[in-house]
């Protein structure tokens, strides 16, 4: 198969993406405390502005551990929607939700964050909970998990497989025809072909790590019923939030969580989570 087959079919589907790296040593005592609120950040304190209240859990009525907060305005190619800013998010480990609409995770957005509307709020002190919930809650995540400001790391994502067969619908002949070719010649793995040829293209990235935009890195397999409730269109990436062991952050077995987003319908927040 001739390889510029290939890198062309890549420079059409590649979309720009983010890692999201945190800083070590660079925590609260880098930036002044109003500063730290509307910081892009893993732990801490999260941004609210007046008349919010901490998140609770649905199922369980806890307080739901916050996890991160990214600045999307600082990922202006990403190709995102004009309507997402500061993006927080919180996270039930009591509960342990793998996908919407189970309750237990929050996402708020926040098209003009700013240091003026930023206020504090104390989380809720925990409600009694049975011995086994205790000790998952425990395995996942700490309460008092460490603080770490990131950095955006610009980069290009490309799909996996699964997922290009299923979306690409666009690209199905070009693509269908570059398998065939491969399967005729008998002598190579497309699959082989095709993720060596993304490593070769000079991809620098955790792919089970946190990026913004770009295309969800699914540990077990892309999931075919995410399309849109209302307009039933593929969603794509908004975030992919990865585990972070050096800050206490675990979604299970080294998991990570998708949220995902159809472009006509933005407001419209899907969440899952997928495990080693």
């Amino acid at each position: 198969m001739p390889k510029h087959k290939l890198d062309n079919l890549l420079q059409k589907i590649g979309r720009p993406a983010y890692q999201i790296l945190p800083i070590e040593n660079k925590t609260n005592e880098t930036l002044a405390k109003e500063q730290l609120l509307t910081a892009s950040k893993f732990g801490g304190d999260p941004y609210f502005e007046a008349g919010e209240q901490w998140p609770i859990c649905g199922k369980c009525e806890n307080a739901e551990s916050f996890i991160c907060q990214l600045d999307l305005r600082q990922a202006k190619d990403a190709q995102l929607p004009s309507s997402f800013g500061l993006l927080t998010f919180f996270y039930c480990f009591q509960c342990f939700p793998w996908d919407a609409p189970q309750p237990g995770w929050t996402v708020r957005n926040y098209p003009q964050a700013d240091i003026a509307k930023a206020v504090s709020i104390e989380k809720p002190a925990p409600k009694q909970v049975g011995f086994f919930k205790k000790l998952f809650a425990k395995n996942n995540a700490s309460e008092n998990s460490k603080v770490s400001l990131v950095e955006f790391k610009s980069f290009i994502c490309y799909p996996q497989l699964d997922e290009l067969d299923e979306i690409a619908e666009g690209l199905a002949p070009e693509f269908k025809s570059l398998q065939a070719e491969v399967e005729e010649n008998g002598k190579e793995d497309f699959c082989d072909i095709y993720y060596q040829t993304i490593e070769q293209s000079g991809q620098d990235s955790d792919n089970f790590g946190t990026i913004i935009g770009g295309y969800s890195q699914w540990i077990q397999c892309f999931p075919p019923d995410l399309k849109c409730k209302h307009c039933q269109s593929w969603m794509r990436q908004l975030v992919q939030l990865g585990s972070e062991k050096k800050l206490d952050i675990m979604f299970g077995d080294a998991g990570c969580i998708y949220l995902s987003i159809c472009d006509e319908h933005p407001q419209e927040i899907s969440m899952m989570l997928q495990c080693f």
